[in-house]
């Protein structure tokens, strides 16, 4: 209740790359019950950016030198909530439009020739551990829009965040009223969580959510979605095992969406995507990243003649 994230989408020309358009995708989160906020940048959540913004003050969040450019957030409040973001090049200033006010999918018209997911099933589960610890994952297979197939792994918690994050960024859009309702997590104390029956049912009914949500309009876009489905939201690449780490409660990760769980991630499919890159979401801690990796500066700044602060950052 009360978070939001909001999203952007803009291309910039990549000199290391032929002057070809380069993705690039913002998303804001913020809980507007408590204030915290935190930005994620093409999949990543970006160090530094958690914070409180209160509704007695404006915040801008500042990233310079991202390719040679200037990404700037707005969070201000006067009776409700208001988000911008804007991207400076050589001075000129462009504000970006939310992705929920795009015509049609807001990355298909920047970028056609994104793969993205075009159908998941819940296919089977299986049992990790022994006793009364073991959890129990389902298994989800993707078809993309290149016809690869590719498996991930998931606890019924995981479809719970999912469900969270990727309605958060409907609110305020007529679309909500489509979104699919999530399974209920509400079991009663006699029921056996890993009887086979409940299993089965458990995953017709999240195979019937996924079909559902991907049918959303916008939604197959959506970088939250991608994430889960082991989609790279910039390129649609399977993102490599290696890249994934694990995401508690709290989103303390380097990745924007994850599990708190193990998962395993393979393609089904040996075909790859002919001049995109096969590159995930990069490891922050280790100084890899997406586009070229650059670490701008981060700067915090609030209205009251606060000083913004600087936090080295490895988007």
């Amino acid at each position: 209740r009360g978070f939001v994230s909001k999203q952007w989408n803009y291309t910039k020309s990549d000199p290391a790359q032929g002057r070809r358009e380069q993705l690039y995708r913002v998303q804001l989160r913020h809980n507007q019950l408590t204030g915290t906020r935190y930005l994620v940048l093409n999949g990543q959540v970006v160090p530094g950016s958690r914070g409180v913004t209160s509704a007695s003050a404006e915040e801008v969040l500042v990233y310079d030198s991202i390719d040679g450019h200037r990404m700037q957030c707005q969070i201000s409040y006067n009776l409700r909530w208001r988000y911008r973001c804007t991207v400076a090049t050589n001075g000129i200033v462009e504000e970006l439009p939310e992705a929920m006010t795009v015509s049609g999918d807001p990355v298909r018209n920047l970028i056609a020739a994104l793969d993205l997911p075009v159908d998941a099933r819940v296919e089977t589960s299986r049992s990790i551990g022994v006793g009364k610890s073991a959890v129990i994952e389902y298994q989800v297979l993707t078809t993309t829009t290149y016809k690869r197939v590719i498996e991930t792994w998931h606890r019924f918690s995981g479809f719970q965040k999912l469900h969270q994050r990727v309605r958060s960024a409907y609110t305020g859009s007529h679309l909500v009223s489509s979104f699919p309702d999530m399974p209920s997590g509400l079991v009663s104390p006699l029921t056996d969580q890993k009887d086979v029956k409940f299993i089965e049912a458990r995953q017709r009914a999240l195979n019937t959510y996924l079909d559902r949500l991907l049918h959303m309009a916008k939604a197959p876009s959506n970088p939250d979605l991608m994430l889960f489905l082991g989609m790279d939201p910039v390129s649609g690449a399977e993102r490599p095992q290696e890249t994934h780490t694990r995401e508690e409660d709290g989103g303390r990760s380097t990745l924007a969406f994850e599990d708190s769980t193990s998962a395993s991630w393979g393609s089904r499919s040996e075909s790859h995507l002919g001049a995109q890159s096969s590159e995930g979401a990069g490891d922050v801690g280790g100084g890899v990243a997406t586009g070229t990796g650059v670490s701008p500066p981060l700067q915090r700044s609030g209205v009251g003649g606060d000083a913004p602060q600087t936090d080295r950052v490895a988007l």
